[in-house]
């Protein structure tokens, strides 16, 4: 795991805890040698599982890690059957194997948390003891490299702030974790936010597609994306100003929200353009979104937003209660449009006035209308009145209003670059901060460390016109004021007022032609490098929400998607209307560059759990790894103790990533025990690296399970 930074390898070195409950097998595909074990396994059944009737009964099922759905995978840790730790290891193996070393080589993982096992080893021994945090108790997700979570760099990718080490967890990120969720670390992204269409950082280099090597990962959540789609994480947050969380959805396949803009909380998170940018979640089924978005969907009272949400949600309720509006999703009676510019046909009357917004038309591939084509008859068949739209003059926000009207003027110099140096001050401020800091030295620290990122472009980052409006001097450098402007400032009282009055046009409207959202592809004409994401103006100008659904594939094998958007602040209807024809269509499909590990596919038993757990194996590694023998003989012995007195049933052991046959023999007062394994195998799985990522995964006659990660130089042992 040559290539995962230093900053995350302490993830692999956790301290001696045990955890439980009782977990799952190696299939019968891989079977372990030396193990007399059966590899059915008997679990229990949730005792929150809804319409628990099952609940004196043993009920078989099958679990596939690609396909599971959050709620099943909660099923799996309930019932003993998969823990934390496990699913953390498989996601870290998987990582190595296809993420950071040889091919496909994604490179979609920026940082591991060094607290990642100890995350999990937590939420497992809250589980057994009967408490879980909230939905997303024990399940791994990745954030955007921008976004601060306590221990690692906020760099944005960019290495000039590759040292910034946040000092705690950003707004959205700490209600994660409140939630249970385990943060595995971060994902890679462009380089400061700034590319739509790919996902290049200066740490770590280009992101790849999950699904066509050589074709574009998008931007600039590629990171994210690659992740969610390859299954290093079971989910990811990505960020938007353009089209960075619907175009790497698309791109890999995912389902996707963009939310209104202030529906969640971003500070402390880098922005490229904060008068627009917002924040939202990635997975590979809409229907997990809902917990995730419940766990986040919080107002926070310092988040740079607050000021202006009272006027700019124009008095609607917060978008909340996803996980309940599931059991409303429905499309019978709905009614859609798509809108014709969007999929290559001509405005029939642009109207006096019209821009570019509602009257361009957008190169259309065939493949993309034909899968449009056959989602409008299963939406159609499902309920649902779909057809063909096209918007008014007044639905741009280019439109000319009159210069009595309020004006978006956080949208132009010199206007924009205050309102960024706000956001941005805000940022390096909480990065750089130490105790004693007085107003002007910390100035001089911002200042400093603003000056020094480059790779960012346009008016919308920093640069030396945004840095000299964070703060004003007097004689001897001393800080005497600010032209930053913030959310409660006047200018951004009449930028709002605009935007909203735009979209009320927007909502407007959709009532008139009796709409209840609109839908179509995310990008009509993309090709490997290039694409164009539509609905930028009424999406992203007019901070309207929308989820992106998989819609099948292209002839290449990339994915293709749809996006349902709506009014406002009603994130929960759309997301409806998106789970609604998720269930009717089902059309995602795995990524073949990434096939699964045998560990992650396996049947089980399900009934009640009795008992309370036992602790499970502490074990310990002495030592490095001992090659034995010589010629084709050879092996590599891996040797440690048992640290708390258990009957150790086998010991599981990788090398980067990658299952190595090996044979167990335990001492006779099961005090201590040897792991032996071919050293050609050890070698084909190092693949010519001389330094290797060593995971020994140990359970007792219980199926209680500790885990052991430790980095070795294989060369030495070997010669």
């Amino acid at each position: 795991m040559s290539n995962i930074p230093p900053s995350a390898r302490g993830a692999f070195l956790p301290s001696p805890l045990a955890s439980k409950p009782s977990r799952l097998r190696p299939s019968a595909a891989a079977p372990y040698p030396g193990s007399a074990r059966r590899w059915l396994l008997v679990a229990a059944l949730a005792t929150s599982l809804p319409g628990s009737a099952f609940a004196a009964k043993k009920l078989e099922t099958e679990f596939n890690l690609e396909t599971a759905t959050l709620q099943e995978v909660q099923l799996a840790m309930d019932s003993g059957a998969l823990t934390s730790v496990e699913l953390v290891n498989i996601y870290l193996r998987r990582i190595a194997i296809y993420d950071q070393n040889g091919a496909p080589f994604f490179n979609s993982v920026l940082h591991i948390s060094p607290d990642v096992l100890e995350q999990a080893r937590e939420a497992d021994r809250l589980r057994a003891s009967g408490t879980k945090l909230g939905p997303l108790h024990g399940i791994p997700c990745l954030v955007k490299g921008s976004y601060s979570v306590k221990g690692l760099p906020t760099s944005a990718g960019t290495t000039a702030w590759a040292d910034l080490i946040a000092p705690e967890d950003c707004f959205l990120v700490g209600k994660l974790r409140e939630a249970g969720a385990i943060i595995m670390g971060q994902a890679n992204m462009d380089t400061w936010a700034n590319s739509g269409q790919s996902s290049t950082s200066q740490i770590k280099g280009a992101v790849k597609n999950a699904y066509v090597l050589g074709t574009t990962a998008g931007g600039s959540s590629g990171g994210s994306a690659v992740a969610t789609a390859a299954n290093f994480a079971f989910f990811a947050f990505g960020g938007e100003t353009g089209a960075s969380i619907r175009g790497p959805s698309d791109r890999n396949g995912l389902a996707g929200q963009r939310p209104t803009a202030g529906a969640l909380p971003s500070n402390h998170i880098v922005n490229l353009s904060p008068e627009r940018d917002v924040v939202g979640p990635m997975a590979r089924n809409v229907g997990d979104i809902a917990a995730i978005r419940d766990a986040v969907s919080f107002q926070d009272p310092e988040d740079p937003w607050a000021p202006i949400l009272p006027l700019f949600t124009d008095g609607r309720p917060f978008p909340q209660g996803f996980n309940k509006a599931i059991e409303t999703a429905t499309l019978s009676g709905k009614k859609l449009g798509i809108i014709g510019t969007y999929v290559g046909l001509t405005h029939p009357e642009p109207g006096e006035g019209a821009t570019s917004a509602t009257t361009d038309i957008m190169t259309t591939r065939p493949e993309v209308f034909a899968n449009l084509e056959a989602s409008k008859t299963l939406m159609e068949g499902a309920g649902a009145t779909v057809r063909t739209v096209f918007l008014p003059p007044a639905v741009s926000t280019t439109y000319d209003r009159g210069a009595e009207a309020p004006q978006r003027v956080l949208s132009s110099q010199p206007i924009s670059g205050r309102f960024n140096a706000y956001a941005h001050r805000g940022m390096v401020e909480f990065l750089v901060r130490t105790p004693g800091d007085t107003t002007d030295t910390l100035a001089a620290k911002v200042i400093a460390k603003a000056a020094l990122p480059t790779g960012n472009t346009g008016s919308r980052t920093i640069n030396d016109t945004t840095i000299g409006y964070m703060y004003t001097f007097g004689e001897n450098s001393v800080v005497t004021g600010s032209e930053a402007l913030s959310f409660a400032s006047d200018e951004a009282e009449e930028h709002y007022t605009a935007v909203r009055e735009i979209r009320r046009k927007l909502e407007a409207w959709m009532d008139a032609e009796d709409l209840d959202a609109l839908v179509f592809p995310v990008d009509s004409g993309k090709t490997a490098t290039v694409g164009s994401v539509n609905g930028r103006d009424p999406i992203n100008a007019m901070h309207i929400p929308g989820t992106v659904v998989p819609n099948g594939s292209l002839p290449d094998g990339e994915p293709t998607c749809l996006i349902f958007v709506g009014k406002g602040y009603e994130d929960v209807e759309v997301f409806k209307l998106a789970y609604a024809f998720e269930q009717v269509s089902k059309k995602r499909y795995s990524t073949p560059l990434a096939p699964a590990l045998p560990e992650e596919s396996f049947t089980y038993a399900v009934k009640v759990k009795k008992g309370k757990p036992s602790g499970g194996p502490i074990i310990t590694l002495a030592g490095v790894p001992k090659k034995v023998g010589t010629g084709a003989e050879a092996t590599l012995d891996i040797r440690g103790k048992i640290v708390k007195a258990a009957d150790l049933d086998f010991v599981s052991v990788f090398l980067n990533g990658k299952r190595i046959p090996v044979s167990l023999t335990k001492a006779e007062n099961n005090k201590s025990w040897t792991a032996s394994m071919p050293l050609s195998s050890a070698l084909a799985a190092a693949d010519g690296s001389p330094r290797v990522m060593l995971t020994v995964e140990a359970t007792d006659a219980d199926g209680d399970t500790d885990i052991k990660m430790k980095a070795i130089k294989l060369k030495p042992v070997v010669n």
